[in-house]
């Protein structure tokens, strides 16, 4: 339940307040009836007395009306306040039961029983709100505890897929390197042996033997051929080394930029890349990954590591929804595309997917705490519930999907762009 502190009651009329149901009317004529019809019949039994009935001069049913009246008039005064301040108690108790808390309650009965319920009253809410402020700051922790726990677990998930993704480039550029190192050591031993026909040649020596030993090494070596291997290999290093980087990268902004407590400027796109990085593991062998990113998009304010950590989700997703759609045929595969543009004052990143599609009944569920229909050990339904609390209370953006059974599922988040960013 959500708590607003600083909410001030307003002072309800009296003419709504006065009598306005059974109940109020019931105990407000029982009042009557004690504190003025009641003393008023026993005076007027007093004053009928025949000493005083001459001494007034007084017939006897207009000293009853008289003292009746009277009372029942002081008497109203005096009671038509307690229905207020009680309809202000309802009201105070109702709103707090709304979760509306307000800083005071004035109920308007100094040094009464109700001045007393007043003063008791605003000291119970003052160390109630007190304890709610409490409750949502560990109610905070817990949700910034639990998302660091979700962020260790989807790296749990995906570890023995990035030491994939880093083990393979790496092992080629160690095989590309051992076969450099090789190569140039054959080149370097035909480079010693040219030196030793040109010294030859310079001091007048015989040069025919060597010149067959230069020739013999350079046929085996096969020059042209090494210039081409040589050539492929240092640029496939090159790219497997910008590889490892690249998922060096993203896993740092993963791990590390989440735990900033400040918002940075962020190129969206280049958050889509490592999290489609990250991912890759889970995505590559069920799907087509597409990119449609909008290259003159601003930077955005934001916390980087989680917005990483929502695209990785919901990409993940979108690979397993893939994969059910297609479980009863493994070499099919399907189509996840990711698309950032801006709409209105916002950045948006699409994911579609053409996997299964939510069913009609689950639409609701979607994003709550808990909640999947993934089978045990595949999902604990944390990551939608995490992902849209990171997008709406940290970023104040909004998350929406858009499905259709048999045909995929497209998830839109907006983040909106704020004064001062508008590129």
């Amino acid at each position: 339940m959500l708590i607003r502190e600083g909410t001030i009651m307003k002072k309800p009329s009296l003419g709504k307040l006065s009598l306005s149901s059974k109940g109020a009317r019931y105990h407000f004529a029982v009042g009557i009836m004690l504190t003025s019809v009641i003393p008023a019949l026993i005076i007027a039994s007093f004053l009928m007395n025949e000493p005083w009935r001459k001494n007034l001069g007084l017939p006897a049913f207009i000293l009853v009306g008289a003292c009746t009246a009277l009372l029942v008039i002081l008497g109203y005064a005096i009671l038509r306040r307690y229905p207020a301040a009680i309809a202000r108690l309802q009201t105070c108790l109702e709103n707090v039961t709304r979760g509306d808390m307000p800083d005071t309650v004035k109920l308007e009965h100094a040094g009464t029983d109700i001045g007393s319920i007043e003063i008791s009253l605003n000291r119970i809410l003052s160390e109630l709100k007190g304890r709610i402020r409490s409750i949502n700051e560990e109610k905070d922790h817990l949700e910034t505890a639990l998302c660091q726990g979700q962020k260790l677990k989807v790296m749990g998930t995906m570890a023995a897929g990035i030491v994939h993704e880093i083990s393979t480039p790496v092992q080629f550029v160690g095989d590309n390197m051992l076969f450099i190192s090789k190569a140039s050591q054959d080149i370097l031993k035909l480079g010693d042996m040219y030196m030793g026909v040109l010294n030859s040649s310079q001091a007048g020596g015989e040069l025919s033997g060597k010149t067959d030993e230069v020739e013999a090494m350079q046929k085996k070596l096969d020059l042209p051929f090494l210039r081409k291997e040589m050539s492929e290999a240092i640029q496939q290093s090159r790219e497997g080394l910008e590889q490892v980087a690249l998922i060096v990268r993203a896993m740092h902004d993963f791990v590390y930029m989440g735990t900033e407590s400040g918002k940075t400027p962020t190129d969206i796109n280049e958050t889509i890349d490592h999290a489609v990085t990250l991912a890759r593991n889970k995505w590559k062998y069920v799907a087509e990954m597409k990119l449609a990113l909008d290259q003159e998009l601003p930077l955005i304010s934001c916390h980087r590591g989680d917005i990483t950590q929502i695209l990785v989700n919901l990409i993940a997703n979108a690979a397993d929804a893939i994969s059910d759609a297609n479980k009863d045929d493994s070499q099919q595969t399907g189509t996840i595309t990711v698309k950032s543009c801006r709409e209105n004052n916002c950045i948006q990143v699409r994911i579609t997917d053409t996997g299964t599609g939510i069913p009609e009944e689950v639409k609701p569920k979607v994003f709550e705490q808990f909640f999947t229909t993934k089978v045990a050990g595949r999902g604990s339904g944390q990551g939608l519930a995490i992902t849209r609390s990171l997008i709406t209370k940290k970023h104040k953006g909004t998350i929406e999907f858009d499905t259709e059974i048999g045909k995929g599922t497209t998830f839109t988040v907006s983040i909106p762009i704020e004064p001062g960013q508008q590129g």
